[in-house]
């Protein structure tokens, strides 16, 4: 039974590569199409920091702001979420039980 290779993913485009095609296919020049992805990008960082928080762009695709919550603190030598103690130097968080038996040595 012979072998299937699988031929080598495509990479993905650049940002040169994408405005190039794309003032190629509609005629515009590069520095227009430049100009209308800066607007785009603007109006967008406008839509999700202080607007509805969603972008659509009708018939491509639709950008959603999602809110996740923060992590719990948890002690950086055992793994448990019971943190009492901050160790200042490190910024790491350690409980009481682990800073004693580092302190002991």
């Amino acid at each position: 039974m012979p072998t299937m290779t699988r031929a080598a993913p495509a990479k993905a485009r650049t940002k040169t590569q994408i405005m190039g095609d794309i003032s190629d296919k509609t005629g515009l020049t590069r520095k227009e199409v430049a100009s209308v992805f800066e607007s785009m990008a603007g109006l967008i960082k406008k839509d999700l920091r202080r607007g509805p928080g969603t972008f659509t762009v009708p018939g491509l695709m639709k950008i959603k702001k999602v809110h996740k919550p923060a992590k719990k603190a948890h002690c950086h030598v055992c793994g448990s979420s019971c943190v009492t103690h901050k160790v200042f130097e490190t910024g790491q968080y350690r409980c009481e039980e682990c800073e004693w038996a580092l302190q002991r040595g």
